[in-house]
């Protein structure tokens, strides 16, 4: 089974998507441990263990289109 291109980028959009999280932390932002930091953790916990799995995959089963996968999506993150 290989992984596509598509699967990567299909995959990484939808982590990325539920960081729109964030924009809502930060419109009621409320500095306490319980409403902000646990939050934020949640969400780059989830944002690190995809981005884990990608590198993983890339170390072991390298290709072009995988390469590309993750160049698309690193643009993606950056945005």
């Amino acid at each position: 089974m290989s992984v596509l291109k598509t699967n990567v980028v299909e995959d990484m959009a939808v982590v990325l998507l539920q960081e729109k999280e964030v924009d809502e932390l930060e419109e009621k932002v409320e500095p306490t441990w319980e409403a902000l930091v646990q939050p934020l953790e949640k969400i780059k916990d989830r944002l690190t263990v995809a981005w884990g799995t990608v590198s993983h995959l890339k170390a072991v089963k390298d290709s072009p289109e995988l390469r590309e996968a993750v160049e698309t999506v690193q643009v993606l993150t950056i945005l």
